[in-house]
């Protein structure tokens, strides 16, 4: 798999209050994570700056602005990156996440709360990033690699010594061990359950103590050997 996005990750400061810019830049220069790409008090000026040029991967939008407010314009901001509102009034919260915000700041923002909005940002562009990533795999033994998107990937099965992996589109044999295979793919989102299969677990749709039915009624048995892990991550992403 391609190796996850690493910090820093960039951030865009949107606020009409001068004071609440300062404040939010402070609190991203505090954030080792974090590298502040641009702030700025007027909200027309800010979209033009973020959709003109490289896309942040994170913005502090207020919602309350005289030209427009934050909910409006989060339908034109770059839908690429992740929105985390800042406002005075709670009121606004539920029209914020019916936008898919990611977080919800009421000020006054404390620095403990500013970053546990940031770790959920960051966790959700890591997730993003994964699922859009590739598995390159050689299917004839040249120099050509096959990329195969991860998030379509059902399940991994062995068939003698090559591997054959199942996705929404079709299949692919490759020759590669179980192991190397495993070493290449999210153990947060790849789960052995059987000494010859992988299942990807966001493709689980039932589940019991012998086998599991994938997208597609795809049926997989459960190895007793399997059962204590598969179990415990599927706890984890409760």
């Amino acid at each position: 798999m391609s190796d996850t996005k690493r910090p820093p990750y960039s951030c865009y400061v949107i606020d009409d209050e001068l004071h609440s810019v300062e404040a939010m830049t402070n609190y991203v220069s505090r954030v080792p994570e974090l590298s502040l790409m641009g702030c700025s008090t007027n909200p027309m000026e800010a979209l033009r700056e973020v959709s003109e040029g490289v896309t942040p991967d994170i913005i502090l939008l207020d919602v309350e602005m005289p030209q427009i407010s934050g909910i409006d314009l989060i339908e034109r901001l770059p839908k690429e990156s992740v929105i985390i509102l800042i406002t005075g009034h709670s009121k606004y919260a539920l029209d914020g996440f019916e936008k898919d915000v990611v977080d919800f700041l009421l000020k006054p923002i404390s620095f403990d709360r500013f970053t546990k909005a940031i770790n959920k940002a960051i966790t959700f562009l890591q997730q993003t990033l994964r699922l859009e990533s590739s598995l390159f795999v050689n299917l004839t033994g040249g120099a050509d690699l096959l990329p195969i998107k991860i998030n379509s990937i059902l399940y991994i099965e062995a068939q003698d010594h090559r591997m054959n992996i199942c996705t929404l589109e079709g299949s692919h044999l490759v020759k590669i061990s179980m192991k190397h295979i495993q070493d290449k793919l999210s153990n947060e989102m790849f789960v052995r359950v059987h000494r010859s299969f992988i299942v990807n677990v966001n493709h689980i749709k039932t589940i019991n103590k012998s086998f599991m039915l994938l997208t597609g009624d795809i049926k997989i048995s459960i190895g007793e050997a399997y059962k204590t892990g598969l179990f415990e991550l599927i706890k984890q992403n409760k």
